[in-house]
């Protein structure tokens, strides 16, 4: 008797694929949280000293006449909203609202990415719906969209990303040609001759 699955059910040439795909969005989302995080907790040093200030600053023009001669009162007020300005200057210069709300909108976009594929690949394959090559054609896009438009992150864990771990890595000698003058590469490079304990170790930094 054949016990093998129709064509139309046979998810094993995709199954790799998947699986890559959803471990690639748990750890890359676990990197966009960290990163959210911290733009999160930089905020402070950016809007405090602006609320403080623009506070302040308030206050002196409404009744530091009372207390200060006219000129004291104008100078500072100035200084105050100069200081006020360059700090949202610099805050717009470096995209920390956009940054910290696109780390958010990718964490949450990989997050609910890897529960929908959590839930088909602990699926038995014969209760799986709709068409593999459909699904992951359109799993694949899926992710490639949702990390195209995610912000760049600098960390050396984003090369040890799960998506690049296919059935035909590059070869070291050829990591090594391409990416000698990278220092962080190089460091990925001769972690791939570490033993798995030493590994587990490395990516626990």
């Amino acid at each position: 008797m054949d016990n093998s699955l129709p064509p139309v059910h046979d998810w094993a040439p995709y199954e790799d694929s998947l699986v890559r795909i959803k471990h690639s969005c748990f750890a890359m989302h676990e990197l966009y949280r960290e990163r959210y995080l911290i733009a999160r907790r930089r905020m402070v040093y950016y809007d405090v000293p602006i609320i403080v200030l623009s506070a302040v600053s308030s206050v002196f023009i409404a009744g530091g006449e009372s207390y200060l001669d006219k000129q004291t009162v104008q100078v500072t007020t100035c200084v105050m909203s100069l200081c006020v300005g360059v700090i949202g200057a610099l805050k717009k210069f470096f995209r920390v609202d956009e940054n910290r709300e696109q780390c958010l909108e990718t964490y949450k976009d990989l997050f609910r990415m890897f529960c929908e594929l959590s839930l088909v690949i602990d699926m038995p394959q014969h209760t799986r719906p709709g068409d593999p090559q459909q699904f992951s054609t359109e799993t694949a896009s899926k992710y490639a969209e949702i990390m195209q438009r995610s912000m760049v992150l600098e960390h050396d864990r984003v090369k040890r990303n799960p998506i690049y771990d296919d059935s035909r890595p590059l070869p070291i000698e050829k990591k090594r040609s391409i990416f000698g003058k990278s220092r962080s590469v190089r460091s990925v490079i001769s972690q791939e001759s570490l033993s798995p304990k030493e590994m587990d170790r490395t990516l626990e930094c």
